[in-house]
């Protein structure tokens, strides 16, 4: 921790459990250095890094780390110009050097995690977070013998602000330099009305009612990777005259011209905003289909709504058998 590029780190105890081949870490806190953040990048109340007991029944010798109560803070400071993300050092490289044996990573598992993203220079001040979040990814080290080409298993389930449910469901090959991967993933029903602080610092513009949803299908193969977004706005209401008296003119006249593509593009039978924007690329390159992205709105408004699901339309071909 006292070699991490950008960043600090502080362990309050570290016991040793010898009988099963591990140790557990007490209240890390890792801070950005010189940044003006209350709060640290990451910090968890307990972390157990151990050997993998079933991954050695199978003969292959590997570790496994559980975190409980994980936070992770993104953050822009008051000054706007210093940003908290983690991108300054390999969190990779540093998680392998915490695990006590000289033995592959096979089970990462986390319990009621949060993440956290602050805006200390916005107006009004922004934060958004995502917690309850449970993850558990298992045969990362392809310990189990298996025919898939994607064997490791990875779940994720969490709570946005606005009540939003989030799923995230993955196969992947982590042995790979750039993991091959299939990645499902699912944030429904975000209640509008109670991310106001966020709309409001970044586009000025209040909501009264409505929810977001959001849906993803990424697949991952050497290096290059093909997929779609969608977002869905249902029952959007983003002007009310008699609760917006405390707003100045110019904010009323703003928010009206916000509602009004909001209910052109409006599928008035499911009263839903939505589109689907395909993209595809390598990690150096992507390119996102805006011809198709403009197609999708004006299907959803004028034909057929989009539907609220994922539409299983990215997977390996031999996912099929």
């Amino acid at each position: 921790l006292a070699d991490l590029d950008g960043y600090r780190g502080h362990i309050d105890d570290l016991d040793l459990n010898l009988y099963r081949g591990g140790f557990e870490l007490e209240k890390i806190t890792i801070d950005k250095i010189n940044a003006k953040v209350v709060e640290p990048f990451f910090a968890v109340d307990l972390v157990d890094l151990s050997v993998d007991w079933d991954a050695l029944l199978n003969g292959k010798f590997t570790g496994e780390i559980r975190m409980i109560k994980p936070v992770i803070n993104f953050a822009i400071d008051s000054t706007g110009e210093v940003t908290q993300t983690g991108k300054e050092n390999n969190w990779v490289k540093t998680v392998r050097k915490l695990v006590p044996i000289e033995a592959n990573l096979n089970v990462f598992a986390i319990n009621n995690g949060t993440i956290k993203y602050s805006d200390y220079s916005a107006k009004p001040y922004v934060e958004v977070n995502i917690s309850s979040i449970s993850v558990l990814a298992k045969n990362l080290s392809n310990v189990k013998s298996t025919s898939k080409d994607l064997p490791a298993s990875f779940e994720m389930t969490g709570i946005s602000d606005g009540s939003g449910q989030l799923t995230v469901n993955a196969e992947l090959d982590f042995l790979k330099e750039i993991p091959d991967f299939d990645l499902d993933f699912e944030l429904k029903d975000i209640q509008l009305e109670e991310l106001n602080a966020f709309t409001k610092a970044y586009g000025n513009f209040d909501t009264e009612g409505g929810t977001f949803s959001l849906f993803s299908e990424v697949l991952m193969e050497n290096g290059e990777y093909d997929g779609y977004v969608k977002p869905l706005f249902e029952n959007v209401k983003i002007l009310d005259l008699e609760k917006e008296k405390e707003d100045s003119f110019f904010q009323k006249i703003w928010e009206g011209i916000i509602s009004v593509p909001a209910e052109v593009f409006e599928n008035q039978k499911e009263d839903r905003v939505a589109t689907k924007s395909p993209f595809q690329g390598s990690v150096e390159n992507t390119d996102m289909n805006l011809l198709k992205t403009i197609g999708n709105t004006i299907l959803n408004a004028f034909v057929e709504a989009i539907p609220k699901k994922l539409d299983n339309t990215i997977y390996k071909v031999d996912s099929l058998d």
